[in-house]
């Protein structure tokens, strides 16, 4: 079991593994050539690798839900912008000490609310465009430091439902069109999620720089 480690220790070990190229993505850890790979987030917290669940990262190094996005964000988005996320990333967690719990609320809102723009610019459903409107709306009230209420969000979970079960519903009967042209349009559709993957990263990693830089000028 890996001993107690301490922010710092935690932010040179990070630092040594991007400095000697042992950062990998699609693996928590791996020996190559006697050296260990390891992912971005056991980087900098090795109980990720030895359970193999991001829910072993401590509170104390990041709050959980960054650390389940972690390897999202690590695995798929493009190789082109891979070595910009790992600068980014470790640049920000040298810094985000100075985040409050509440700090860290924020961004866990501004990080759904990235994903839920990038999701409705891939559909042309009304009732799912009109779900992630409607999410959106309640998100940037919460940021406003406007919380809705239970029953607004049971309103908006309901919709979200109704129009999963109708999207569901149209793939189940589009699916034999769908598979005579998936093998051809996997290059682009894997391309196209990598983009995106690179659009909500950043937008991510903005929101927690954001909230740093308001922390310390409030």
């Amino acid at each position: 079991m890996t001993m107690s480690l301490t922010m710092q220790e935690r932010l040179e070990r990070l630092d040594t593994a991007i400095a000697e190229g042992r950062v990998i993505h699609g693996f928590w850890r791996r020996e190559e050539d006697g050296r260990e790979l390891v992912c971005l987030l056991a980087a900098l917290s090795p109980e990720t690798a030895e359970r193999e669940k991001a829910s072993a990262c401590p509170a104390s190094v990041m709050p959980a839900w960054l650390a389940e996005l972690t390897p999202h964000m690590d695995d798929y988005v493009s190789d082109r912008y891979r070595p910009e996320l790992i600068r980014r990333y470790a640049a920000l967690a040298h810094r985000w000490h100075v985040l409050t719990a509440d700090a860290w609320q924020r961004c866990e809102w501004s990080s759904r609310r990235v994903a839920l723009v990038e999701a409705r610019a891939h559909t042309r459903d009304d009732r799912a465009i009109d779900v992630c409107n409607r999410a959106i709306v309640l998100i940037d009230r919460c940021l406003a430091g406007d919380p809705p209420t239970d029953l607004e969000w049971e309103a908006a979970a309901e919709a979200a439902s109704a129009a999963a079960s109708a999207a569901a519903s149209l793939a189940s009967m589009s699916a034999a069109s769908l598979a005579a042209s998936a093998a051809a349009s996997l290059a682009s559709m894997s391309a196209a999620r990598a983009a995106a993957w690179d659009r909500m990263a950043s937008g991510i990693l903005d929101a927690i720089e954001a909230e740093r830089v308001r922390c310390l000028f409030p």
